[in-house]
């Protein structure tokens, strides 16, 4: 399902990503899903701000609100304060579901890059299947693959 954010959504989203990463050095975090991050500063910027752009295409698709977490807080559930979303540009990219993230929620993998963005499908953390495991990766993550997503259709918010 493919969604186009105008110009004013993008800015909104690019402020928004911008904030996380000013909070984030604000408080000294240095740490992505309970690891230290290897990711340099600039692509730490990048991906907050994709991510954003990312969580902002599906409120739009879905009709639900954004949900950030609060100052000075990681919380869950980015868009109707239940469901996560994970983007990438590369289009054969996998959803990545660590394992320090909530259980019994919906993941969403989101393609593209502004202002053109496509929702692949989703998957419910409680069913990964360990055949995805990646425990040689710093944080542990599971790695799941387009075609073992439910598709966005069989979602119900």
């Amino acid at each position: 399902m493919e969604i186009i954010l105008n110009r004013e959504e993008g800015l909104a989203a690019a402020e928004r990503g911008a904030d996380q990463q000013i909070r984030t050095f604000e408080e000294s975090r240095k740490f992505d899903h309970g690891s230290r991050s290897n990711r340099s500063l600039r692509l730490r910027w990048a991906d907050s701000i994709h991510g954003a752009m990312a969580e902002t295409a599906v409120s739009k698709l879905l009709g639900l609100p954004i949900t950030p977490g609060k100052a000075g807080r990681i919380t869950y559930g980015d868009i109707g304060g239940f469901i996560e979303v994970r983007a990438t540009e590369w289009r054969s990219g996998h959803l990545i579901v660590y394992k320090s993230d909530p259980v019994d929620v919906p993941f969403i993998l989101v393609l593209g890059h502004y202002p053109k963005f496509r929702a692949v499908g989703f998957i419910i953390n409680k069913d990964l299947d360990d055949r995805w495991w990646r425990s040689d990766k710093d944080p542990a993550s599971w790695w799941i693959p387009q075609s073992a997503l439910s598709p966005m259709g069989d979602l119900s918010a």
